[in-house]
């Protein structure tokens, strides 16, 4: 449904409908493909504030049509009217962040929230002014970390490999929708490239972000904010390469997986030219 309606037509007609706000900076992809990390990162620059993985964009869709509403909750008061335009819509969103970043005083903030590739299309018509940042891992790792991960939400999907390879393509043929929609739009960031070299990544993080260079975002281990992710851990210490091709010591045990997604993993790494 949603690449059959939020489509190149969509999108055109609502760009200028939103809100002209630059201050969110999305950051999206499937769980455990990077998006904490990048998030330390950048949260560890002095203009970013770091707001996690927050419900507000969901929130915000209540009433479109082409949108779930995934039914959160709202207080007293804060219920998305029906009606609203994209404008309202953003300024909804902004009014509910308000309330968590405004005693940091930072120019930007980080919406850190996975699940909101599926709401691409949106934040786009949204927040035309936004960055937004894809993370990339390859596919295999990210499925097999998600299956190691005991979430704090049900992701249910991340219980049996067949149906975790099945979400996985459904994600992957979606965020190649957004690229055919919104070229440019988004800049798109891959784990191995960030652990690789990580202040080539850094730099193109903040460039994209229209942020200053800052060494401290090298040293984003050292930031002792609050992490409340299954990546806690990891953006504690400084970079690893550890975990790149790590589901190899799973290949005998995964085939389900691997018949679900063995020809995404294939296209993952021609794009990289490996």
């Amino acid at each position: 449904v949603m690449r059959d309606h939020v489509n190149k037509e969509y999108l055109d007609k609502a760009k200028l409908l939103g809100h002209s706000s630059g201050q969110p900076i999305f950051v999206l992809g499937m769980p455990r493909s990077g998006t904490t990390l990048v998030e330390q990162i950048l949260a560890s620059h002095p203009d970013v504030c770091a707001a996690g993985e927050m419900p507000f964009i969901s929130e915000a869709s209540e009433g479109l049509e082409l949108y779930p509403n995934w039914k959160l909750g709202y207080p007293i008061g804060q219920k998305m009217p029906l009606d609203a335009t994209l404008e309202q819509r953003a300024e909804f969103y902004l009014k509910r962040v308000e309330e968590l970043v405004s005693v940091t005083g930072r120019r930007y903030f980080t919406d850190k929230q996975p699940e909101n590739y599926y709401n691409l299309g949106l934040i786009a018509a949204m927040f035309p002014n936004a960055r937004i940042i894809h993370c990339r891992r390859d596919p295999v790792d990210t499925c097999i970390s998600c299956y190691n991960t005991l979430f704090a939400v049900k992701h249910y999907w991340s219980y049996d490999f067949g149906f975790l390879g099945r979400t996985y393509r459904r994600y992957w043929d979606l965020m190649q929708h957004w690229r055919n929609v919104l070229p440019g739009r988004f800049l798109e960031v891959r784990y191995e490239q960030v652990v690789g070299d990580i202040e080539q990544e850094a730099r193109k993080l903040l460039e994209w972000c229209g942020l200053p260079w800052d060494d401290r975002v090298l040293r984003f281990y050292e930031n002792d904010r609050p992490v409340n992710t299954a990546s806690v851990a990891q953006v504690r210490q400084p970079i690893y390469t550890s975990s790149v091709g790590k589901w190899k010591k799973w290949e005998p045990y995964i085939g389900p997986l691997l018949a679900e997604i063995g020809d995404i993993e294939q296209q993952y790494w021609a794009e990289s030219g490996k």
